[in-house]
Parts: structure tokens; C-alpha cells; sequence
């Protein structure tokens, strides 16, 4: 079973191929307190190719923030990261600018945004494609983890029911899902990254926005 990530070793060596890069990265990190606003929800901003959230950090038993920020650019260690990002989000909302000011480069990390091709097929041979080996997908549906367990719960089913068998029935069941997922989020990130959405909008609980 290949579960080895969107950089996936197996899936280079017996499919043939390798994640695309989509031109995006993203940049996130954790705050030990929160911002200056209210965080009982996510909050996210999209503006000039450029997107922006935060929320609360369940983990931290609601003391601490989660942030992340992503536009169309080349990876940079967390430094240089946050520096450009203090001054490509001064004119999103103040809270932006808020979560930004008391990030760390301790904190942070800079990952370019990977996506994965279509395999045609999960299985060959001896060989199972799981999660983001299979579908790495932008994050900007949250879809990521959500379908691994899934093709991890099908997987297991299956086995159980049928034993190797059940490999083609896993491909079967989870193979069109976890690319429409992956599709799904590529235009949301090219959505929320376009110059189309020409002034800062912003979406509170993923709910809303509006283009210009």
C-alpha cells in the first residue's frame, strides 16, 4: 500500500509520475494567543490573487489561532515569508494584520501547494494508492485528510469483506471521488487566487463572497 504523500516514492516508481506544481504556495502557522477580534468562527479573505485566514485553535482549548495565508509564488523560507506577507496584506482587514504581527518564523511554515494527476487506476499489480498518493489536492475545500480516511475505511472494508479481491473494489468505489474532490478544490484555489476577485472580500464561516 503507497499512503506516502503527495511526493508519493511508489507512485513515482510504478505509475510514472510525479505532483504537478500548481504555482501556489502556502504559508500558515499558530499563535500561542489570539488576535485582537473575536474568534469563535474561521474567518477568510480573498483579494488581488491574494487569500487570507484564521481562526481558533481547537487544540489549544481556544486560547491559541490558527492562520494561514496563500498566493501565486515561490517558496521562501519563513522569514522572508512573513516579511513580504506584512506588507502584501496591508490592505486586508486590520485583523490580518493583527494575526500577522505576532507570527514567528518559529511558528510558520512555507510549502508549495502540490497536485496530483489523474492515475486512471489506484491499483497495479501489488500495489494500492492511499490518500494525498493518490489525490493531492489544494487545501482550500479542507478535503485533504477528510478523503485519506476515507480511502482508508474503504480499503479496510473491503479487504475484510473480500479479501485481495477487494482491492478492485476499493479502486471502484474510491477512484472517481477522490479526483472529483481534487478537482473541486484546483477551482477553488483558482477561484480564490484569481484577479477576478479584485477588492478584499471576506467569508465568515466559509459562507459568502462576492467578486469585482
Amino acid at each position: 500500500m503507497a499512503a506516502d504523500g503527495a511526493r508519493s516514492v511508489v507512485r513515482a516508481a510504478v505509475w510514472g509520475d510525479a505532483p504537478r506544481d500548481t504555482g501556489a504556495v502556502a504559508i500558515r502557522g499558530v499563535l500561542p494567543t489570539p488576535p485582537d477580534t473575536p474568534l469563535d468562527r474561521m474567518h477568510e479573505f480573498w483579494g488581488g490573487g491574494r487569500l487570507f485566514g484564521f481562526g481558533p485553535n481547537p487544540m489549544s482549548h481556544g486560547t491559541g489561532t490558527n492562520w494561514y495565508a496563500s498566493t501565486r509564488r515561490h517558496p521562501e523560507p519563513p522569514e522572508d515569508a512573513l516579511a513580504w506577507a506584512l506588507e502584501a496584506y496591508a490592505d486586508f482587514p486590520a485583523a490580518v494584520g493583527a494575526v500577522l504581527a505576532g507570527a514567528t518564523p518559529e511558528r510558520t511554515v512555507v510549502n508549495t501547494i502540490l497536485e496530483s494527476r489523474h492515475p486512471g487506476t489506484l491499483v497495479k499489480g501489488r500495489y494500492v494508492l492511499v490518500g494525498d498518493a493518490a489525490h493531492a489536492m489544494s487545501p482550500n475545500l479542507g478535503r485533504g485528510a477528510c478523503d485519506a480516511m476515507a480511502d482508508a475505511v474503504a480499503l479496510g472494508e473491503a479487504l475484510n469483506a473480500h479479501g485481495l479481491d477487494g482491492v478492485r473494489r476499493y479502486d471502484k468505489e474510491r477512484l472517481r471521488p477522490g479526483q472529483r474532490a481534487r478537482a473541486a478544490a484546483a477551482v477553488a484555489r483558482r477561484l480564490a487566487l484569481s484577479d477576478r476577485v479584485g477588492r478584499v472580500v471576506g467569508l465568515a464561516g466559509a459562507a459568502r463572497a462576492q467578486l469585482s
